[in-house]
């Protein structure tokens, strides 16, 4: 822990973090230590998305995400921190992944333009 005794696995700590406009470096940071893209390459300037999945059909889940952004090549990136993985974490994860992944592509977009989707647990 922290000299602060602020503890960055716990979820409100880790979202106010990295989830705030004024910390997209440290965000910025996190993401690029993780992916391990080489110099030259990495990730810059992430702008904050909406973290709720709002439902746009009857009986659809909402989700409701830990931290989300994109960068200016428009990959995205899911960040989720989980201290306790559950046995439906991997699930969710998938689940999360695949809606916002899905969500990228409208009627006459081509496969090949289809940007990244990052989820970072």
């Amino acid at each position: 822990m922290p000299a602060t005794g602020i503890d960055p696995q716990v979820d409100y700590a880790f979202k106010r973090l990295f989830g705030h406009e004024e910390r997209m470096g440290l965000c910025a940071d996190l993401v690029n230590a993780v992916i391990g893209r080489p110099p030259g390459t990495l990730f810059h300037d992430l702008a904050l998305m909406n973290t709720h999945n709002v439902p746009r059909f009857e009986g659809q889940k909402e989700s409701i995400y830990d931290i989300r952004v994109r960068d200016f090549s428009q990959a995205q990136f899911h960040l989720e921190m989980q201290r306790v993985s559950p046995w439906s974490f991997p699930s969710r994860v998938v689940y999360y992944w695949s809606t916002l992944h899905s969500q990228r592509m409208h009627r006459s977009d081509f496969y090949e333009t289809l940007r990244p989707t990052y989820s970072i647990c």
